[in-house]
């Protein structure tokens, strides 16, 4: 897919995906979170590191939020651990939105602002 590239990484614990969009639109969302669920059904994977450092800005409204979190859903994109690598100033209430919608559907997203942080909450929650 386009901007996107995948690595394995610390022995296939999780896939590393990063994007290189500036700006994120519902639709981009989608089309990424698609991409990761089917990397991980191919990979045989339940956590990926999401790098998105790339991103300034994200122009995603909380009703497309809830449209994410059905898509999730509606594509079986479930039981995946997603830690979003992401821009400080870019964890905010929708982000955290986005955390407690997908929550509910077992499809269970977080973002960091620090990448060793992000790496243990994955681990994490591979123990639980």
């Amino acid at each position: 897919m386009k901007n996107i590239s995948v690595d394995l990484v610390n022995n296939g614990e999780y896939i590393f995906v990063r994007i290189s969009d500036v700006i994120i639109t519902s639709n981009r969302a989608q089309q990424i979170l698609e991409f990761i669920g089917e990397e991980c059904q191919r990979l045989n994977c339940t956590s990926v590191l999401l790098d998105e450092r790339s991103v300034e800005s994200r122009d995603i409204s909380s009703p497309d939020i809830m449209d994410i979190s059905s898509f999730i859903e509606k594509k079986g994109i479930n039981r995946i651990n997603i830690a979003f690598w992401s821009q400080p100033e870019l964890i905010d209430d929708d982000s955290k939105k986005l955390s407690l919608f997908t929550f509910t559907k077992k499809f269970v997203i977080k973002h960091f602002s620090e990448k060793n942080e992000a790496v243990s909450w994955l681990k994490k929650q591979e123990r639980s």
